[in-house]
């Protein structure tokens, strides 16, 4: 006799008796019984260890981010950014939506990538003249498009999902199809928030 062990309509294993005489219904209705309480089981101690290599790469980056937040480096990350934008107030917060992007994307994942920048993003827009909330709007949805990179944690976990789910394989496309969406909401925010209206300023020294 053999029972399927099933997550709603997914099966993640089967119990097997072997027996020499057939089951009698009663056996037949407790093991039936069995494999559905056991499943869920089974079910929590396959997350919990595929969790536990997350957990640990969290634990090293906190430790990178403990490191980049000192106040020199923050510092040093305004100070480069607004010397990237060339001192164009317009395009100061597109570098920040870019650096959230990448920042989210090659490992601390969209959240971290968002409290990382914060703390750099907000100063940088109030001593330059930009509206801080335009900045977080920008920062926001640049850290959210780089969350479901495949080599960050939150996109790590996304994918283990959808592969459950029978998506497997997806992991890039949902990347894109996240940035494209994120990178156009981010736009719209610009636009009706009064960014480009920066364009047409003196730069800043």
């Amino acid at each position: 006799a053999c029972f399927p062990l099933l997550i709603g309509q997914r099966m993640i294993g089967a119990v097997t008796l072997w027996r020499q005489k057939p089951c009698d219904d009663e056996l037949a209705l407790a093991l039936d019984n069995l494999s559905a309480q056991v499943a869920p089981v089974i079910e929590i101690v396959i997350t919990f260890a595929s969790m536990s290599d997350h957990l640990r790469r969290l634990a090293v980056l906190n430790d990178f981010a403990l490191t980049v937040a000192s106040a020199q480096n923050l510092d040093q990350i305004a100070r480069r950014s607004v010397r990237l934008a060339r001192g164009n107030r317009g395009l100061i917060p597109i570098v920040f939506f870019v650096l959230a992007v990448v920042l989210g994307a090659i490992g601390p994942g969209g959240i971290a990538a968002a409290a990382l920048l914060a703390p750099v993003a907000l100063p940088a827009a109030v001593e330059c003249g930009i509206s801080p909330l335009l900045m977080i709007v920008l920062l926001a949805n640049g850290a959210n498009a780089g969350t479901f990179s495949p080599i960050a944690p939150t996109g790590i976990i996304a994918q283990g999902l959808m592969d459950k789910t029978g998506l497997a394989g997806q992991a890039w496309p949902n990347l894109w199809n996240t940035l494209l969406a994120q990178s156009l909401a981010a736009l719209g925010g610009f636009i009706v928030l009064g960014g480009w209206r920066h364009f047409g300023q003196a730069p800043v020294e």
